[in-house]
């Protein structure tokens, strides 16, 4: 926008004759306020562009004007202030009253506001001898500070947008940043709860698994242990074989001769209570001593089987090696 003045301003200046004979108009206008206000509308819009110009100098797109819009400027007001003192004949009432009703006049807002200013930088030097020129001298100050002004304000508006906006790109930076974090962290926890998650069902199937096996292995070993001893008698009735095999002569007993029951004694029946309890404390040793009992009665009947059968089949053979046997010296000698 402040290049597009300056351009603007350029053209302004080239065109400064056109400028003098606006400015002059104020005299052919018979001096009517308001066509004298949408006038000086159009010449304080001029004087702005070459204010603008000259504020920026700095600028290499401007050096040219850094002469020539101060000339520019001089030279229309002069004819803007002559036009006005001539028209009030000098008197300081009529200019104030007349400059009053142009600014009226005009647009509302920096026109008026610039129409006031010139009024008064006029009038201020009208008792002066060099008044135009020292009218002129104030307005172009004026002008050209407010350009100043309005760029130093534009300057800062425009580095407090910069940085307005560089704190909002940051901002949605930073937030993009934490949101990006919050998904890797949520998808992490994700993660490593997926991993926990099998790794207890991996341990529990484990678990479950050797259960059923060593459920399996005990079936397994009950199984065979009933079919090793699926002969065996029960483990009381074991008991109470070798406690037979063992006890003493029973403590009631029939007399045959007589048909009478002998009675027992106190210490009797303590002794045969004490025998029963006994009974259901025999130890695992105990029951391998019967297996043992029986397995040894089993190989003693086998072994026994073995010889009966072996003499069957032995005796045979004896009467034939009798039969055949040599004679004896005895019968020799017959």
């Amino acid at each position: 926008m402040r290049i597009a003045a300056l351009v603007l301003a350029a053209s302004l200046m080239t065109t400064a004759a056109l400028n003098v004979d606006r400015d002059s108009g104020f005299l052919a206008a018979q001096m009517r306020p308001e066509v004298i206000a949408k006038m000086l509308s159009g010449v304080e819009t001029n004087w702005k562009a070459f204010a603008l110009s000259f504020s920026s100098c700095e600028t290499p797109l401007a050096k040219a004007g850094c002469k020539d819009a101060p000339d520019a400027f001089h030279k229309s007001c002069a004819k803007v202030v002559g036009s006005i003192i001539a028209a009030s004949s000098g008197h300081v009432d009529v200019a104030k009253d007349y400059m009053g009703t142009v600014c009226a006049n005009s647009p509302h807002g920096w026109h008026e506001a610039t129409c006031k200013t010139i009024g008064s930088a006029v009038t201020a030097q009208m008792s002066n001898k060099h008044r135009g020129e020292k009218a002129c001298g104030t307005l172009w100050s004026h002008f050209v500070d407010e350009e100043k002004h309005e760029t130093a304000e534009s300057k800062l508006q425009a580095e407090k947008e910069s940085a307005a906006k560089k704190t909002e790109e940051e901002g949605v930076a930073k937030k993009a940043a934490e949101e990006a974090a919050a998904k890797k962290a949520a998808e992490e926890a994700a993660a490593k709860k997926a991993q926990e998650e099998a790794a207890a069902k991996k341990t529990e199937e484990e678990a479950a698994a050797k259960k059923t096996e060593e459920e399996k292995e005990e079936n397994n070993r009950q199984r065979k242990m009933a079919e090793q001893d699926g002969d065996h008698p029960p483990p009381m009735e074991a008991e109470r074989t070798v406690e037979e095999e063992t006890a003493p002569q029973p403590m009631e007993e029939e007399d045959h001769t007589e048909g009478t029951r002998v009675v027992e004694t106190p210490q009797a029946v303590a002794k045969k209570h004490a025998e029963k309890e006994n009974l259901y404390e025999v130890s695992e040793k105990r029951l391998e001593a019967v297996s043992y009992l029986k397995a040894k009665g089993q190989r003693e009947q086998q072994d026994k089987d073995d010889r009966a059968t072996e003499g069957v089949h032995m005796a045979p053979m004896a009467k034939r090696v009798k039969l055949a046997a040599p004679p004896s010296h005895d019968e020799d000698e017959q």
